[in-house]
């Protein structure tokens, strides 16, 4: 999600496109959380938190296209 909207978005946006998606919704009900997994996800290096914003880190990024390209061969 975060890739698609171009590496960032607000957490309000980004919560509003999980519970467009039933699975993910039952996923973070099933869990502690959409806090609890921002900040997991930022202690694992995989996001920053800068206020209201949600972004990819670096490494994040790089991960994804590593694993898109994988997928392209």
């Amino acid at each position: 999600m975060l890739a698609n909207a171009g590496g960032s978005m607000t957490r309000a946006d980004l919560a509003m496109k999980i519970a467009e998606q039933p699975e993910l919704a039952e996923a973070l009900k099933d869990g502690r959380g959409l806090a609890s997994l921002l900040s997991n996800m930022r202690h694992s290096g995989e996001i920053a938190l800068e206020g209201d914003l949600v972004s990819l880190t670096g490494r994040a990024i790089r991960r994804i296209a590593k694993r898109n390209l994988n997928h392209e061969e």
